[in-house]
């Protein structure tokens, strides 16, 4: 019989930042995802999509940014402009902010 091997997965430190006045404690490799780049890659192009291929954007931007985000409602407050709306952007604007402020040396 022979000894099943073990890998240890690779655990990225959990990192402290503030970004628009929000403390989040977040996991830096969260970040690193092609998905989340694909999305945010649609947002760029939301006004050449139909009004069916914007709906899925923003579902999907939102989906992202619940998962990505534990104290979502907390951000989605902050982020909300005078008509108490999350203007188109400021998701995308934060999630880039806060990929900024977890790895600032690249």
């Amino acid at each position: 019989m022979t000894a099943k091997k073990t890998t240890n997965p690779v655990v990225t430190p959990l990192k402290t930042v503030t970004v628009r006045g929000v403390e989040m404690t977040l996991d830096p490799a969260a970040f690193i995802n092609d998905e989340i780049v694909l999305y945010l890659s649609e947002l760029d192009d939301f006004d050449s999509q139909t009004e069916d291929e914007r709906k899925q954007t923003l579902s999907d931007m939102y989906r992202v940014f619940r998962i990505l985000f534990p104290n979502w409602r907390d951000i989605a407050k902050k982020l909300r402009d005078d008509t108490g709306r999350v203007p188109r952007g400021a998701i995308t604007s934060f999630i880039l902010e806060t990929i900024a402020a977890l790895s600032p040396n690249s």
